[in-house]
């Protein structure tokens, strides 16, 4: 009788498990383009990458002239 109550239970628990709904929550995509460190981004948006700090600065720099809103584009 012990082992039949014990299995009901066992199989009421896998049973709860097997149904339950996962967690849904928002799902963030742009999580991996902050762990690049060698990545240049304007706007979220992943413009040039290299590993010197100097050639980075000219890649954004280069960038932001081009497509300046103002002034820049000649």
């Amino acid at each position: 009788m012990k082992y039949l109550v014990a299995i009901a239970a066992l199989a009421c628990v896998a049973s709860t498990a097997a149904v339950a709904k996962p967690k849904s929550g928002p799902v963030q995509h742009y999580a991996a383009a902050a762990q690049d460190p060698y990545g240049v981004y304007v706007d979220g948006e992943l413009i040039g990458r290299d590993p010197d700090p100097a050639i980075r600065a000219q890649i954004r720099a280069g960038y932001c002239s081009r497509f300046s809103p103002v002034g820049g584009a000649r």
